[in-house]
């Protein structure tokens, strides 16, 4: 897990260098791409579900998403602010919670909605992901509550 998690943010990482932050879709699909993988998607879940203590060692030990928006953030704005900072880590927990989320239980949520799972609505859930990060970092005026409030 913990390679496939490193390989993940070193893909993330040289589309952001390459593309910079315009290329949310790609951003958005890689992320979507990595949770259908069924080998990664059960690792994930089965962390989740083992509730163990070192179940995210990776994640607490380096804070890689934390890095990937501080990327983010300088890609956006040359000298962004410590709220805007927090903003963009918000929108990437919140992205990788949805394309995770989506990821584990499309079979549920596209039948809530009256449909079945395809790869014609799994592009539409990518696309509306990625309009409402996209539409969310650009409007950086936006007043983000802290994270302790």
């Amino acid at each position: 897990f913990e390679r496939r998690t490193l390989n993940l943010r070193a893909r993330v990482l040289e589309r952001l260098a390459v593309g910079g932050v315009t290329e949310a879709d790609q951003l958005v699909d890689l992320l979507f791409t990595t949770f259908e993988d069924p080998v990664h998607l059960r690792l994930m879940k089965w962390l989740i579900a083992s509730e163990r203590g070192d179940a995210g060692a990776i994640a607490l030990r380096d804070k890689g998403l934390k890095f990937v928006a501080e990327q983010v953030a300088n890609a956006l704005d040359p000298n962004p602010t410590a709220e805007f900072r927090e903003m963009v880590e918000l929108a990437l927990v919140t992205t990788v919670a949805a394309a995770f989320g989506y990821a584990a239980t499309k079979v549920s949520l596209a039948s809530s909605i009256g449909l079945s799972v395809s790869p014609v609505l799994d592009r539409k859930v990518r696309k509306t992901l990625t309009a409402m990060l996209q539409a969310y970092l650009r409007a950086g005026h936006w007043v983000v509550p802290s994270i302790e409030s």
